[in-house]
């Protein structure tokens, strides 16, 4: 606001040699108003910006007054106590006031009239009405929204220092610190880039373009557009996430980080990946490229989260009521609780479905019975399971009930009955497992395919979260069943890259422990911990037969152990999770690497998840004599009295005589190339609707 009085040691105020940028005004106040402002202030300590200028017309100050209570007509405000030190007030005179008003966008401007001015604090007669205005919109103040920030400008070669005169969502306005040598200017319509510096932090980081006005005679004053409307932060796709609204909306709050302003907005929409703003007017500030790093939101009032988010868009649209327009913001999660991430994707999949579930609770008995029905437990995959029965259900009871961090399920119901189910399991350090996938026959593919897209939309919204840890997804099958070899093995023959999707056979058998069995190997052959030299001849060894992602999504480019943010989620959810990398030797040379997994009984109903798998690099060293002595000398890992050999290449057991009891493709997909394999998945729906 500006007053209708004028301070009289100053005269009548001129703006010459200033471009006028007009101020919006939105609304009149009363003076008995403005001091109940100027005393809320005071109750929470905060201060008011005062502007100054010297007499010679030079030189700009803004300092920061406290404001003692008012209680008639005047204002007391105090010096700050640099200022008193410095001695600089000799040759200063108010020029304007700003009256923030907390929680707002909005303060009040004055052009005081004084009354006294001594060394300690200056006392300012009060106008009998004002009017508030958009803060950010009045450039003539350097008001106490931005105190504290600082700019740095750079194009090209040229660099300058800055403080903002005024920003709002289409307009930067700049006063420049100009050296006593000023060099070179910056040039028009071309790219500025600005840093934002808060309390020594940087908060900001944008480009903007110079606007040129040929009335603004002040070199100090710069006007700057923002440049982008919109930012990539993740690669252009063709698929996005289904985005839902609910009612009452939602609400997000957080603290700007360039205003310091907390702000409460209503959500317009809101996706597993991202939610949009909807602002009026323009004093929201949200630029894209700008993180949020702490921001909250309320979904009906019953569920709540934090999280971090950046902006990535932001348009302009008709305003919902009234006249003038609205501004949209685009805003893409960075992280947040994987809780939390869970339940925001199962209240949207089922806003598009209500048939489908993600994680959803599931009765022991219903989702037993679904497994034995569809076949997916058949006799000979139940028959070693039968002894450790009621140790499964446990384990199970706790993937399921708990919905632990290391676990996803999905399902497709009617009237209460699993029709179609699928698992995930978070196994490696960022690479999950997809496994459990079955349908019952009397709903065709329809329940498989159903599983198979929520999986899809599921990894969309969660591999660009930190903590969810999915750049690879992969899964075992065996390649004569025909629905993951055309859902899986296809895609990988049509995208036909291997940096992207690769498919490798690995042999399975069943290891019986046995009394007799010797565990000596023959002078020349030493088994012994796995180094990180062992891995690097591995993925060497990997590469000359073609290459793939097996060496990086399971692990096997560092000999650590597996980090123990992952372990220790397994223990937390009571479930167990080992892995042990041995290395054999012959005559000092490399044959194999072995991976020994542990984890509960079961977890993988074929027990790929409680494994050893025997990478072998020199296949014509092996026999079956020393390869069975060297599965009997890591039988002790394993609890049970047998347990499940994979043997990659494929072909390698054949040639030793070990029995083979059947082949398993592992499937691995790097979810850079979700978007191809997305696309995939949606020609086989259209075709299917199309029947």
């Amino acid at each position: 606001m500006v007053s209708r009085t004028h301070d009289p040691e100053m005269g009548s105020r001129s703006d010459a040699g200033e471009k006028d940028f007009s101020t919006r005004h939105t609304g009149s106040i009363s003076k008995k108003s403005l001091i109940n402002k100027i005393n809320f202030l005071n109750f929470l300590d905060r201060e008011i910006s005062c502007h100054l200028r010297s007499t010679s017309g030079e030189k700009d100050v803004t300092v920061l007054l406290k404001p003692l209570p008012s209680s008639g007509n005047h204002l007391v405000c105090l010096w700050p106590e640099s200022l008193i030190r410095s001695g600089d007030l000799e040759g200063l005179r108010v020029k304007s006031l700003t009256i923030p008003e907390p929680g707002k966008t909005t303060a009040i401007f004055v052009v005081p009239d004084i009354r006294r001015m001594t060394g300690r604090g200056v006392c300012f007669r009060l106008p009998d009405t004002c009017e508030s205005a958009s803060e950010s919109e009045n450039l003539d103040d350097n008001s106490v929204l931005f105190s504290g920030v600082k700019l740095r400008l750079r194009q090209q070669d040229i660099e300058r220092k800055g403080r903002i005169r005024s920003l709002t969502d289409e307009l930067l306005v700049v006063d420049l610190d100009i050296p006593k040598q000023r060099g070179r200017v910056f040039r028009s319509l071309e790219r500025v880039v600005i840093d934002f510096e808060k309390e020594g932090c940087p908060v900001f980081s944008g480009a903007f373009t110079l606007r040129p006005d040929k009335g603004q005679t002040d070199p100090k004053v710069l006007a700057f557009v923002p440049e982008f409307m919109s930012l990539s932060r993740f690669p252009p796709r063709k698929f996005r996430s289904d985005r839902q609204r609910f009612t009452p909306a939602p609400e997000a709050v957080f603290v700007h980080p360039i205003s310091g302003r907390t702000l409460n907005m209503e959500v317009h929409d809101i996706s597993g990946s991202g939610f949009s703003l909807r602002s009026d007017g323009g004093d929201a500030l949200l630029f894209p490229g700008m993180v949020i790093h702490e921001l909250s939101l309320a979904i009906a009032g019953s569920f709540g989260f934090s999280c971090s988010a950046q902006v990535v868009h932001r348009h302009k649209e008709a305003a919902l009521k009234g006249n003038g327009s609205s501004t949209l913001h685009g805003f893409a999660f960075i992280d947040m609780a994987l809780g939390d991430h869970l339940k925001l994707q199962s209240m949207i999949h089922r806003g598009a479905n209500s048939r489908s579930g993600v994680c959803p609770p599931l009765e022991g008995e219903e989702l037993w019975r679904f497994f034995f029905e569809t076949g997916f437990i058949y006799s000979g995959k139940y028959r070693p399971l039968a002894d450790s029965k009621s140790l499964i259900r446990e384990t199970y009871r706790r993937i399921y009930g708990r919905s632990p961090d290391i676990a996803r399920h999905f399902t497709y119901q009617e009237k209460g009955e699993i029709l179609g189910h699928l698992s995930m399991l978070r196994f490696y350090t960022n690479a999950w497992l997809i496994h459990h996938h079955a349908a019952l026959k009397k709903s065709g593919v329809k329940a498989g395919l159903a599983v198979l897209n929520q999986l899809a939309a599921f990894a969309y919204n969660s591999i660009w979260l930190k903590s969810c840890h999915m750049r690879y997804m992969f899964c075992y099958f065996q390649p004569g069943n025909p629905f993951p070899d055309f859902f899986f093995n296809g895609f990988a023959k049509r995208l036909n890259d291997r940096n992207g999707c690769s498919t490798d056979l690995l042999s399975y058998s069943i290891f019986k422990k046995t009394d007799e069995r010797t565990t000596t190997l023959p002078d020349s052959w030493a088994l012994g911990p796995c180094t990180d030299k062992d891995l690097a001849e591995l993925e060497k060894a990997y590469e000359r037969k073609g290459g793939g992602l097996m060496v990086e999504a399971l692990d096997l480019r560092c000999s650590a152990p597996l980090p123990e943010e992952l372990t220790g989620a397994y223990r937390q959810a009571g479930l167990k999770r080992e892995r042990h990398l041995l290395a054999l030797h012959n005559g000092g040379d490399l044959v194999a690497v072995i991976v020994v997994n542990l984890a509960d009984a079961a977890i993988n109903m074929s027990d790929l998840t409680c494994s050893a798998t025997f990478l072998v690099i020199r296949e014509n060293d092996l026999d079956r004599v020393v390869l069975g002595n060297v599965i009997g000398s890591i039988s002790g890992y394993f609890p049970g009295k047998r347990f499940p050999v994979l043997m990659y290449p494929h072909d390698i057991a054949e040639k030793t005589g070990f029995p083979v009891k059947k082949t398993y493709a592992l499937w691995i997909l790097s979810t850079r190339y979700s978007d191809p394999y997305f696309q995939y998945l949606d020609e086989v729906n259209e075709r299917c609707n199309a029947r």
